[in-house]
């Protein structure tokens, strides 16, 4: 297959356009309509191809547990690269690239584990039930007491 992988992309400087990752989702509404579920869809399962889109292992589709793989990738797409790294055209070293991979997975398996952690659902404050509410707390920090909103 000709292409280079996503992962390849940030190493090498190489511009991921909007287009490949909206190919990506149409691709993955494709499976998902069809009763499968897009897993393991992350930056080297994916290629740029002619400005496209592709993925390129589907290896864990029949798999039937979530994976959030894709959506968080997505999430770092438009947050991080696209505002901030694509504009530079930034290589970036394979060192920080694992770095990044290994601190996923150790958020991911935070998550599994029902440890709060990442980024939140629109809407969701992130803030304890009763704080979000208007109503105040006081937590103890060392000698101090500190209130929350």
């Amino acid at each position: 297959m000709h292409g280079t992988t996503l992962y390849d992309c940030l190493q090498q400087g190489i511009l991921i356009p909007t287009q490949a990752i909206a190919d990506v989702d149409a691709a993955l509404a494709h499976v998902e309509a069809r009763g499968l579920h897009g897993h393991d869809v992350h930056g080297r399962n994916v290629m740029l191809h002619q400005g496209r889109g592709l993925i390129v292992d589907i290896s864990d589709f029949l798999k039937p547990e979530p994976c959030r793989a894709w959506q968080d990738l997505r999430w770092a797409y438009h947050t991080i690269y696209w505002p901030l790294i694509a504009p530079l055209r930034l290589r970036i070293p394979s060192t920080l690239l694992d770095g990044v991979r290994r601190s996923y997975r150790l958020v991911r398996n935070l998550r599994k584990r029902g440890i709060p952690w990442g980024h939140r659902r629109h809407g969701d404050s992130g803030k304890p039930k009763d704080q979000q509410e208007g109503r105040q707390t006081s937590v103890s920090i060392g000698h101090q007491a500190a209130d929350h909103r």
